[in-house]
């Protein structure tokens, strides 16, 4: 049992070493800063920001939609009302929705 678990380690800890040594071969630059990893807001993105902005001066109270090109495509915020709008795009991922909520 003590010999496997030396080897389980062992394995381990070459494996992390490969790992790290090829990731850093690999890369043209390596970055180690957590923004560097973080996806850029697309222009589409931003321009849904502004839009949105603008139909926050024009209603009180508002509902949305989020979500990826599915809901962008496939429902229309117009049929539910006018407090309705659609925060949804063909590049939205997860980070995009919770930079918006926060």
């Amino acid at each position: 049992m003590n010999r496997l678990i030396k080897k389980t380690f062992l394995f381990l800890f070459i494996f992390i070493i490969v790992s790290f040594v090829s990731f850093i071969l690999l890369n043209e630059k390596p970055n180690f800063s957590i923004n560097y990893y973080q996806p850029n807001l697309s222009k589409r993105f931003l321009s849904k920001i502004n839009e949105f902005e603008n139909f926050i001066s024009i209603n009180d109270t508002i509902n949305l939609f989020l979500g990826s090109s599915q809901i962008e495509t496939g429902i229309d915020p117009t049929l539910f009302g006018g407090q309705w709008f659609s925060f949804s795009n063909d590049e939205q991922n997860i980070y995009n929705s919770y930079i918006f909520l926060s």
